[in-house]
């Protein structure tokens, strides 16, 4: 049996979620501890304790902040399977429908619809263990994120009016 155990910590200032299998086993391993894995990131319209939160605490964690519409925010789906973790994000803005895409994480009519795309690849060895909104202040550049120990970024969710991204950490080897 696999308990999870899950552990908010926040300090000063940004959310980081701590997340191990306690006790699990994997075939072959005599480890006690194994890292979960984000299996992907499902929009829900209403927030809640297990939605990801924002890198700087006093934002808002609403991915459609600033756009008409409902509220929308991420909660991720694990896994203990490494070959199920999702290895990057990327969004993508089409003015058609793209029915292989799946639905639009945030569709505007008469606009470009927003879709969200979860790769996986498994000859990359870093699987997604967490994930956070990034809401850059204006004097925020990329270089502020180095040393802080969030590898993983995602291209701009809108590309067009405000600069939101998602950045994930990883673990390492799977």
């Amino acid at each position: 049996m696999i308990i999870a155990h899950r552990i908010l910590v926040r300090p000063r200032g940004r959310v980081t979620w701590a997340k191990t299998f306690q006790g699990a086993k994997r075939a072959g391993s005599s480890s006690s501890e194994q890292p979960i894995f984000i299996k992907s990131l499902i929009a829900r319209t209403g927030n809640n304790a297990n939605c990801i939160g924002s890198f700087f605490t006093s934002d808002n964690n609403d991915i459609r902040e600033g756009f008409p519409g409902n509220h929308l925010y991420l909660e991720p789906e694990y896994t203990p399977d490494p070959a199920q973790a999702i290895t990057g994000i990327e969004f993508q803005k089409w003015w058609k429908d793209q029915p292989h895409l799946g639905s639009p994480l945030i569709p505007r009519s008469g606009l470009t619809d927003i879709y969200m795309i979860q790769k996986r690849d498994a000859n990359v060895q870093d699987k997604m263990v967490e994930a956070c909104i990034w809401k850059p202040r204006i004097w925020d550049t990329f270089s502020y994120l180095e040393g802080r120990n969030w590898p993983g970024r995602s291209n701009d969710i809108d590309q067009d009016r405000f600069k939101y991204f998602i950045l994930w950490r990883t673990e390492k080897g799977y």
